[in-house]
């Protein structure tokens, strides 16, 4: 019988005639090819489902909005309230002309009666009354020490209790910007970093001055009373400018006419 022989050329090309064939074989049919239906289903919804997880992780969540309410006065003036902290506060001026047990505070007019006032009295800047409904009434601190100035359950804050608010709001060199209504409509440009961010709200009311009479900085200054004194003739307040984020105690005169808002009671 005759012998076949293949050269060793021969079989070098044979060889890499299988590996060509194989490697097409893997290219038109991959492994990956092999997966059934099902089971690449299940690994896109796997897929689908952590994208979702992602996204609710990056989404920011909402900031709470502060929780509000509202209060009435014996006029039935109806005021919005606010939540800051553990304490709940008006959220407007305080507007009443009578105190809480129905007794009327004199309206005082003149210049020269107001600054010689040692009893109540009230006013509406520039002695206008359409300024009540905005920046509410001005009172003096002895309207203020009657004790029954705001609406039953509500009072006028000590000196601490504004200071529990201005420490939750990050204190005296902050708390003004986070109780400042934003924007230049009421306050006085640049009204300096006014967020709002407690929901208090505060407008610029401006002032009656103790010393003459006369009525200062409407849309620049906003002054609330404390129910506490500093001395036999100057009563303490806190003071909001449109050029800062401060909230500073102030001493002023009794005689001064500021505004007012009230603190529920604990």
């Amino acid at each position: 019988m005759k012998t076949i022989t293949i050269s060793s050329k021969r079989n070098h090309w044979l060889k890499a005639l299988m590996a060509f064939i194989s490697c097409l074989l893997l290219i038109t049919f991959p492994p990956s090819c092999q997966v059934d239906e099902a089971e690449r289903n299940s690994k896109l919804d796997m897929d689908l489902l952590s994208s979702s997880e992602l996204y609710k992780m990056d989404k920011p969540k909402p900031k709470p909005k502060p929780k509000q309410g509202r209060i009435i006065d014996i006029e039935k003036n109806v005021y919005k309230t606010v939540k800051i902290g553990d304490q709940w506060w008006m959220a407007e001026n305080l507007k009443s002309t009578k105190y809480n047990d129905g007794r009327s505070i004199p309206n005082v007019i003149d210049n020269t009666e107001w600054i010689n006032l040692t009893t109540e009295g009230y006013c509406w800047y520039d002695n206008d009354i359409s300024n009540k409904v905005t920046y509410g009434t001005l009172y003096n601190w002895f309207s203020v020490r009657n004790g029954n100035l705001c609406p039953i359950g509500w009072h006028v804050p000590s000196d601490i209790e504004w200071l529990i608010l201005i420490n939750f709001l990050g204190g005296e060199d902050v708390a003004g910007g986070k109780l400042k209504e934003t924007g230049t409509t009421l306050w006085i440009y640049p009204n300096s970093g006014a967020t709002n961010k407690s929901g208090f709200t505060a407008l610029p009311s401006g002032d009656r001055i103790g010393a003459d009479g006369g009525f200062y900085n409407l849309g620049g200054y906003s002054i609330y009373w404390s129910s506490d004194e500093a001395t036999f003739t100057l009563g303490i307040n806190r003071v909001l400018v449109f050029d800062n984020t401060n909230f500073r105690i102030g001493y002023d005169n009794k005689t001064a006419g500021f505004s007012v808002r009230c603190i529920k009671d604990n």
